[in-house]
C-alpha cells in the first residue's frame, strides 16, 4: 500500500489494521468465506472472491462515507429500512445502533445474498431487530425478475431489476417485488432509509410515495449514478426533500447542499426535511463508527 493509502481515516485512526490488511492481501481470493469483526463489534461472514466480500475483508469497513452517516443518523429505538441489503453490512450497522428496542427493515431480492444476509443476522448481539423480506423493492408491488450477470461471480452488489448488457450475458431470476407504501406499517415512521438497487432508486421514492409525502422518512441514503440534477433528485424536491452529496474528509464526513459529492465512487446522497443548521450539526463530530475506541472493545482476529 501507498503511504497516501495510508491516510485513509480508516488506517490512520485504525493503526492495527495496517498489519491486518498487509497478511491478508497476501492470501489468495479464493471462493471461500471468513468471519469479519467489524468495529462495532458486530461478526460478518464474507466470500473474499467477491469485491464487496474482500474490501471487508481486508479493511473491516466498506464505503466509509456510508458507514460514518448511517452511524450518525440512527439512533437506539429507531425504526429503519435497508433497501438492497446484500450479505447485511450496512444492516449491521443499524441494528448495532437501533438496538433491541429499534426495528431494521431489510430487503433483498437475490437467493443466494438473502440467505447470507440471514446468516449473519443470527451472529448479531442486536439481530432480532432485523426483519428480511426476500424481494426487490420497486414502484408496485408483484411479480419481477431479477438479471444476474456473469461477473456476479465476482461483485455479488451487480445484480438488478434490469438487464446490465455491459457486463455479460444475464441469468434471470423470478422474485418478488415490494413497494414500501405496502409493507412498511400506515402509521410507522422511518428514521433512516438506505437505498441501493443498482439504479432504480426512482422506482423505490414512486413506490414509497405515501411514506414521503406524508414526511414519515426523517434521512433517505441513497445511490445515484446520473449527473446531478437527476430525476431522484427532482423527485425528492417537490416533495419537501433537500438532497446533499455526502462526502469524507480525514476529519469526517461532509454534506454538500444541492450538489453532486466528490468521490472516485458512486455519488452517494443524503435527503432530508430537516433545516439546515441542523444537517451542519450533523457532519460536525469526528469519525464516530470506527477508530481508536474500537481497539478498545472489540477484539481483531487473523
Amino acid at each position: 500500500m501507498s503511504v497516501l493509502g495510508l491516510l485513509k481515516p480508516e488506517y490512520f485512526l485504525r493503526p492495527q489494521q495496517i498489519p491486518l490488511r498487509l497478511w491478508r492481501g497476501l492470501r489468495a481470493r479464493s471462493d471461500t468465506f471468513k468471519i469479519v469483526r467489524l468495529p462495532w463489534g458486530s461478526d460478518l461472514r464474507v466470500n473474499i472472491r467477491d469485491s464487496i466480500g474482500w474490501s471487508i475483508y481486508t479493511r473491516a469497513i466498506y464505503e466509509t462515507a456510508v458507514t460514518e452517516t448511517l452511524w450518525r443518523l440512527t439512533k437506539p429505538g429507531d425504526h429503519v429500512a435497508d433497501v438492497g441489503a446484500n450479505i447485511g453490512y450496512m444492516a449491521s450497522i443499524l441494528s448495532a445502533r437501533v438496538g433491541l428496542s429499534g426495528k431494521v427493515y431489510c430487503f433483498e431480492p437475490h437467493p443466494q445474498m438473502a440467505a447470507e444476509l440471514r446468516r449473519n443476522i443470527a451472529l448479531w448481539r442486536y439481530g432480532q431487530s432485523c426483519s428480511i423480506w426476500q424481494a426487490a423493492v420497486g414502484e408496485s408491488s408483484g411479480p419481477g425478475t431479477l438479471f444476474v450477470p456473469e461477473y456476479f461471480s465476482h461483485n455479488h452488489g451487480i445484480s438488478s431489476v434490469s438487464p446490465r448488457n455491459d457486463i455479460g450475458t444475464n441469468t434471470e431470476i423470478p422474485i418478488d417485488i415490494v413497494a414500501l407504501d405496502d409493507v412498511i406499517p400506515k402509521l410507522a415512521s422511518l428514521a433512516v432509509v438506505k437505498i441501493d438497487v443498482e439504479g432504480h432508486e426512482l422506482s423505490v421514492f414512486k413506490g414509497m410515495q405515501n411514506i414521503l409525502e406524508s414526511h414519515r422518512v426523517h434521512y433517505i441514503v441513497f445511490e445515484e449514478i446520473a449527473p446531478f440534477p437527476a430525476p431522484t433528485h427532482a423527485f425528492l424536491k417537490d416533495r419537501g426533500y433537500t438532497t446533499y452529496g455526502i462526502e469524507h474528509q480525514l476529519n469526517g464526513i461532509r454534506f454538500t447542499p444541492s450538489s453532486q459529492p466528490t468521490t472516485d465512487d458512486i455519488p452517494v446522497y443524503l435527503a432530508t426535511r430537516e433545516p439546515p443548521e441542523v444537517v451542519k450539526r450533523i457532519q460536525k463530530s469526528f469519525w464516530q463508527s470506527f477508530g481508536p475506541n474500537s481497539l478498545l472493545k472489540n477484539r481483531v482476529a487473523l
